[in-house]
């Protein structure tokens, strides 16, 4: 039978109940700016009436409403949005890695009208019709050399420059790595809270807005795939390989590769292996498959290029030098080394202009320029990519290539970007903290607060009424 401590005990209700939807409403303002806060709130629902259905309850015709209870704490996020922003995340952060690489590429890489690579060619072979016009001129043997010289200094720089931006893109392979496994970590750790709090009946909140913070960074990094199962546990894989279940975390491990395993058979360059059993990573997406594949692909493609330059005037070069005959009637090879990484005038040469072949072994004239005229002629010829481009003509080709692949690299970038900022909107118009919109619901909860406080006032005036005034009449 409802008594007047019935009305008391609803009145204690509302109270409890909306004085947590206000601290509730504070903890979101508290967090309007907090990176990866999901708003909250709580869920009244009435508590259980009086009385409840029973064959022996008591003889009432009625259910009397007790009150009002917080029933749940909602974290308001979509699963669906968190796994396409995680897609585009990853892809987000690959193409940002390959475009940022391309970007310094482009700067070691520099061709103008006036400047680079081509204009060096240029000179290279000017020089060599310098020597066609006057044969027996020191002076114009002397450009020849210092044309030469200059032009494989800035072959072996700009080979320089691009291995020192592979080792760079490795160092932040290496580097990315070690931050994936700490997050794993940490993902883990969260993982045996969440689950203990949740199978405690608690609503773990704040933790789940700390793991999914982590597992953003975990597909910017790597492009996880996350499965949650449902009770509070995240299973993060990464190329088909668990990487973190439960409290448990796996970690990878960036180890030297063999030489002959790297496309330009660098020995210091890295792989990315699972420590527990040494098999490949498997990197798809993600800033680290960025890092690899400006490494291994995009950077390797000009260095390539400029090898097969290198090792296109070693040998058209030396084929015609090396059996031309200078003014003191020997005959030398021009250039020396096997590539990019080492071409450079021969030193025999460069130290004696005389020994500057411009004349045929088979030449009576004192004055023939045959062969010289020959290596000149060189600029003309179809000698690189099986035949079909000149030296000039390739290394447009390259030039070209090269800003295609930036300018690929820029638009993908630009793309998956806009996506992602797309989805992170959505996302905030749902997850995110308003303070309007927490201002109007702080006002409304305290008002329903003060008219709480003011019906507990009146049942305590009732039942102090009973209590200490009933049986006083007439006294």
């Amino acid at each position: 039978m409802p008594t007047i401590f019935s009305g008391l005990n609803v009145a204690l209700r509302a109270l409890l109940a909306h004085q947590q939807a206000q601290l509730i409403t504070n903890h979101n303002i508290a967090n309007a700016n907090t990176p990866g806060y999901s708003r909250q709130e709580a869920i009244l629902s009435p508590a259980a009436p009086y009385t409840p259905p029973a064959m022996n309850r008591p003889g009432m015709e009625l259910q009397l409403g007790a009150g009002v209870s917080v029933t749940n704490i909602r974290r308001f996020t979509l699963d669906f949005f968190d796994t396409r922003l995680r897609t585009e995340l990853s892809a987000s952060a690959e193409w940002d890695e390959r475009s940022a690489a391309l970007r310094q590429v482009q700067a070691v890489l520099p061709e103008s009208d006036t400047t680079g690579l081509g204009v060096r060619l240029d000179a290279f072979w000017s020089a060599w019709q310098g020597v066609v016009s006057d044969p027996t001129s020191l002076a114009q043997r002397q450009i020849v050399i210092n044309s030469g010289t200059g032009l494989t200094q800035m072959i072996q720089n700009r080979y320089n420059a691009l291995h020192a931006a592979r080792e760079s893109e490795d160092q932040q392979l290496v580097a990315a790595v070690n931050q994936l496994n700490d997050k794993a970590q940490a993902v883990a750790r969260l993982n045996s809270q969440i689950i203990g709090a949740i199978g405690a009946g608690d609503e773990p909140n704040d933790l789940l807005d700390q793991r999914d913070v982590l597992l953003d960074q975990m597909s910017q990094l790597s492009g996880v795939t996350i499965h949650l199962p449902g009770n509070g546990d995240a299973y993060v894989s990464l190329g088909g390989h668990i990487m973190v279940a439960g409290g448990q975390a796996q970690t990878l491990s960036a180890v030297i590769q063999n030489p002959l395993s790297d496309p330009m058979g660098a020995p210091t360059m890295h792989k990315i292996i699972w420590q527990s059993d040494g098999s490949d990573a498997g990197l798809s997406s993600g800033s680290l498959a960025g890092a690899r594949a400006a490494r291994d692909v995009d950077v390797v493609r000009q260095m390539q290029n400029l090898d097969s330059l290198a090792q296109g005037l070693i040998a058209q070069v030396n084929a015609i030098h090396s059996t031309a005959v200078g003014l003191d009637g020997t005959s030398n090879a021009f250039f020396i080394g096997t590539g990019a990484r080492d071409i450079a005038v021969n030193a025999v040469v460069a130290n004696a202009p005389n020994k500057v072949g411009a004349a045929s072994a088979a030449a009576t004239l004192p004055g023939d320029a045959s062969q010289a005229l020959a290596i000149a002629q060189l600029s003309q010829s179809l000698v690189m990519s099986g035949g079909t481009r000149t030296f000039n003509s390739f290394l447009a080709d390259a030039v070209a290539q090269l800003g295609t692949d930036a300018q690929r690299a820029k638009v993908e970038s630009i793309n998956h970007t806009v996506v992602k900022d797309a989805l992170t909107r959505q996302k905030q118009s749902v997850a995110g903290v308003s303070l309007d919109e927490e201002a109007a619901r702080l006002v409304q909860s305290q008002r329903a607060y003060e008219a709480a406080a003011r019906a507990l006032t009146a049942f305590d005036e009732m039942a102090d009424t009973i209590i200490n005034r009933m049986g006083v009449v007439g006294r």
